[in-house]
């Protein structure tokens, strides 16, 4: 028990260090309103994060600029949230460029990135940042409190 309560009280304590940070770079960014790597986008920005799209294959998203790497943002990025499955470019990059703050939405395999720790980076995985970010919005909301509930939920 005292192991999965360690591993909560981790878990949450990357979970409000990523959502620290002001600026969040989103790799998979869709023009497809209904994917995910666009309602991120959207409600991340919505809740005042200034928000980097990032997508190879897309010029801009709603009239803003869509970076086509990680790379060619000019400004700092505090924290990075992966929605492709191009995860280890997107991270491979992150790490060169000294993002310490990275969240595999849920459903990305890591299986192939090794031990990211050793190298000071903080990774949120298995999770859904919807759930987490402020304003939440139906249906995060809704699997928050159901999380919540029965105790499974890192906050």
């Amino acid at each position: 028990m005292e192991q999965v309560t360690k591993n909560r009280m981790e878990i949450k304590e990357q979970i409000d260090t990523f959502l620290r940070g002001k600026t969040i770079a989103v790799a998979g960014v869709s023009r497809h309103k209904k994917k995910f790597g666009y309602l991120a986008y959207l409600e991340l920005k919505e809740a005042g994060y200034k928000v980097f799209p990032i997508n190879p294959n897309m010029a801009e998203i709603d009239g803003e600029h869509c970076y086509p790497r990680l790379s060619s943002i000019e400004e700092q990025v505090d924290s990075l949230l992966v929605c492709t499955e191009s995860v280890g470019l997107v991270v491979d990059e992150a790490v060169a460029l000294g993002i310490q703050n990275i969240w595999l939405q849920n459903g990305i395999n890591a299986d192939k990135l090794g031990n990211l720790a050793i190298l000071g980076i903080s990774l949120v995985q298995n999770e859904c940042i919807l759930m987490y970010a402020v304003p939440r919005k139906f249906p995060h909301n809704l699997h928050r409190f159901i999380r919540k509930t029965f105790g499974t939920l890192h906050a």
